[in-house]
């Protein structure tokens, strides 16, 4: 289930989102993952939710026991920070996600720029 709260339009017609909710059944090792490894702007921590920072999103997740909740998210990273992204991503030990038939990082060209992808510790798919 994905709950967006509020939504806008920015000029290259892609939705912001400032504020959307997942789920996870692994909360605690979540919230470390975005807060001590990732090292995001985390806040508003309770024993069912926390709320992550970018610069213009609130990504809030809740605990949740279906194991079933799965998500494939991204977030915008400039061209200019690409690199450094994925420098940051690597130098962290965060497996990116592997090509099944190659076997390499999938680190791909999508409309207008450039991705890579990894799993929190929901095997969320996050870009």
């Amino acid at each position: 289930m994905l709950i967006i709260m509020v939504l806008n339009k920015n000029l290259f017609g892609f939705m912001n989102l400032e504020k959307i909710t997942l789920y996870s059944h692994n909360f605690e090792k979540q919230l470390s993952f975005y807060k001590d490894v990732l090292q995001f702007s985390v806040s508003n921590i309770t024993k069912d939710s926390f709320d992550i920072h970018t610069k213009k999103t609130i990504l809030t997740y809740k605990k949740s026991d279906n194991p079933n909740n799965f998500y494939h998210f991204a977030f915008l990273i400039y061209d200019d920070h690409f690199k450094d992204a994925l420098d940051y991503v690597k130098n962290k030990n965060i497996p990116l996600i592997l090509d099944k038939y190659t076997n390499e990082e999938i680190i791909a060209w999508q409309v207008g720029g450039e991705s890579f992808y990894f799993y929190d510790e929901d095997q969320n798919i996050v870009t």
